[in-house]
């Protein structure tokens, strides 16, 4: 799945519309022609061998019907894999009709009770929080459909945190719920998932201030450099299992060995903040899996940790401060993680997958800017190093990623989606350092994506490149699930560029990929949450902050600290460093490299709000600089202005 996507995602989309839904393990019978005409998830042994032998009957005696079927299967995949009845409009984009659809979708399905969306199993699907804190943003937080916006979104993050799906112990979130609490979990950990959680609990801990959401976000970089990084490369690993044996001398793997707790575990290592932890996470002698949760019995006499009673209520009970309490509850999961390091650990799967790093390289970019760990930066910039220095070669004058690491450089050339996220992460380490290298880096790769997995005929990208010959069909994805498609992220790439440099063909080409999948958006808008914030982007025009001068200056650091510490996702940042050489001709267009050359050897940096070609006045002052991105009246005239374009 991580070596191949292009042929999970092919033969998952046989499976699903021949069976109605998908999973893994993902078994599927092929004709010497790739073509499909058997396929399901988990058999019991001999259930599978009685298909197994149906199925050589069959090929034995009725192979004319199997590839007369196939014929049906291709076409069906080739539709499938077009993006349905794209419009011929060159100029429409997305519009407020859709922003305002999925919202009223996340509304309907939203569980008020414990956060989510629908029914069990619950995935923390990232992307759709994202655009619903942007979306909130963007309307306003105190309008009432923003104020529900980010209420849905920032309950459902904190819910997520207090629950069994978040590892209380050692960070990191598992993979998903089987239950509607955030309780019982599937306990695989995915570096992806990791990183999209980043992002989310820093947003969410800039729009509130509130320092739980950051501490989130901390614990879960702090169990990523800690469980799932290279120490040597640097690069970081795809995801640790969900099952392990009990005891080193034990051969008995069990989901969740590692991470479950007995109250006898907690008196026999806690001593007196024993009780203290098993109140805190609702812990029970018998167990605290409900039985719905747990049909089979699985986790009897465990527990899985979900906070119970907060530290305030604990404080408020016990007659102490609610800073002892947090001390108290450190001070416990520091030792249960010393006793749990002694364990046999989950099995690693220590690929280092490109497109997972570099939204791992970006998250550690965005921790840098938002908490300010320097660590974090180091962190980044090994693992961006490691990307470039061992997953790229150069062919016939392009820049091409490799799609996996593992004691060596994978043949498997890179996808769409590793483009993508390298693309991202290169701008985001820009915008950390304002290195242009970094920026150049990423404008090389987006023009290896448009060469190699643009689609000349709809639009959007393709997720295999013009090389890939090993398959049937050639797809392009069209749902933002566990991780947002190549073109959801492209597009909003492609915003970004386009402010940074001012080049009109990547404004033009965001715009053709929201064109392309319009009327998959128009008719269910949600499926590409991930898309609609670059749409919003789109439509609202070219905001962004140009920051020029001296960067590392006490005044430098000032002006990018205000940017670092506002949600602003629908501004752009430019950053011009004068104490640097001149930037490398063509990133920047020629009025910023002029006002560049004339603040050379000034020793001053100013900030300017623009938007398009108009700017406020420029300013050294962060406070200012503040109060400008924050005035209802220039954002309200912005908006104006950028419908009338």
């Amino acid at each position: 799945r991580e070596e191949r996507p292009d042929v999970d995602s092919l033969y998952m989309r046989f499976i699903e519309a021949t069976s109605g839904r998908g999973g893994w393990p993902m078994n599927v019978f092929l004709t010497p022609d790739k073509i499909p005409f058997v396929g399901f998830s988990y058999l019991p042994p001999e259930r599978f061998k009685s298909v197994l032998l149906q199925l050589e009957e069959k090929w034995c005696t009725a192979q004319g019907e199997i590839n007369r079927q196939g014929e049906q299967v291709l076409r069906f995949l080739r539709a499938s894999s077009s993006l349905r009845m794209p419009t011929n409009d060159p100029d429409e984009v997305v519009s407020e009709e859709e922003f305002a659809s999925a919202f009223q979708h996340s509304s309907s399905a939203f569980d008020s009770a414990e956060g989510g969306f629908g029914a069990a199993p619950k995935f923390p699907r990232v992307a759709g929080l994202q655009f619903l804190l942007h979306f909130a943003e963007r309307l306003g937080r105190e309008t009432t459909a923003g104020k529900r916006a980010q209420t849905m979104a920032m309950f459902t993050l904190e819910k997520m945190a207090l629950g069994g799906i978040n590892d209380h112990v050692g960070g990191g979130f598992h993979r998903y719920s089987v239950d509607d609490f955030w309780h019982v979990v599937h306990f695989e950990k995915m570096l992806s998932d990791q990183a999209q959680l980043v992002f989310a609990y820093l947003e969410a801990s800039l729009m509130n201030s509130n320092p739980f959401f950051q501490s989130v976000a901390k614990s879960i970089l702090r169990y990523v450099s800690r469980d799932l990084r290279d120490e040597d490369s640097g690069g970081f690993f795809a995801a640790e299992d969900a099952d392990s044996n009990s005891r080193a001398d034990c051969d008995d793997s069990r989901e969740g060995a590692f991470y479950l707790w007995t109250t006898e575990d907690c008196r026999r290592y806690l001593a007196e903040d024993a009780e203290l932890f098993i109140r805190h996470f609702g812990m029970r002698d018998e167990g605290n899996a409900l039985f719905g949760s747990d049909p089979h019995g699985e986790f009897r006499g465990k527990n899985i940790l979900k906070v119970s009673e907060s530290v305030s209520q604990l404080a408020n009970d016990l007659s102490c401060s609610e800073s002892a309490i947090s001390a108290r509850l450190g001070k416990a999961k520091d030792k249960l993680l010393n006793v749990r390091n002694d364990r046999p650990r989950p099995g690693c799967d220590d690929k280092i997958v490109t497109s997972s790093n570099a939204m791992m390289i970006s998250a550690f970019a965005r921790g840098y800017q938002v908490v300010g760990d320097p660590d974090y930066l180091d962190i980044a910039l090994q693992a961006c190093h490691f990307v470039w220095n061992e997953l790229t070669i150069e062919k016939e004058g392009q820049t091409l990623l490799l799609r996996s690491y593992r004691s060596g450089p994978s043949s498997v050339k890179g996808f769409a989606d590793d483009y993508a996220a390298m693309v991202t992460a290169c701008i985001d380490m820009y915008e950390t350092t304002g290195d242009y290298d970094w920026l150049g880096r990423a404008l090389t790769l987006q023009a290896t994506l448009d060469s190699m997995f643009w689609d000349e005929v709809e639009g959007g990208y393709f997720s295999t490149s013009l090389e890939s010959s090993d398959l049937i069909v050639r797809r392009k994805e069209d749902y933002d699930s566990a991780e947002p498609t190549a073109s959801s992220i492209a597009a909003g790439n492609l915003v970004r560029l386009a402010i940074i440099t001012g080049n009109e063909a990547f404004w033009k080409r965001a715009r053709a990929i929201t064109t392309a999948y319009s009327s998959i958006i128009k008719r269910a808008a949600f499926t590409l949450p991930t898309m609609l914030c670059a749409a919003m982007r789109l439509i609202d025009g070219k905001r962004k902050v140009v920051v020029i001068g001296e960067l590392q200056s006490h005044e430098g650091k000032s002006l990018i600290a205000v940017l670092f510490s506002m949600h602003l996702p629908l501004i752009g940042r430019v950053l011009l460093d004068t104490s640097r050489a001149e930037p490398p001709p063509g990133i920047f267009p020629a009025d910023l490299i002029a006002t560049f050359r004339s603040a050379q050897g000034k020793r001053s940096t100013f900030a300017y709000v623009c938007l398009h070609d108009r700017c406020l006045s420029p300013t050294s002052d962060p406070d200012e600089l503040r109060d400008q991105l924050t005035d209802p009246e220039f954002l309200q005239a912005t908006s104006r202005l950028s419908r009338t374009r």
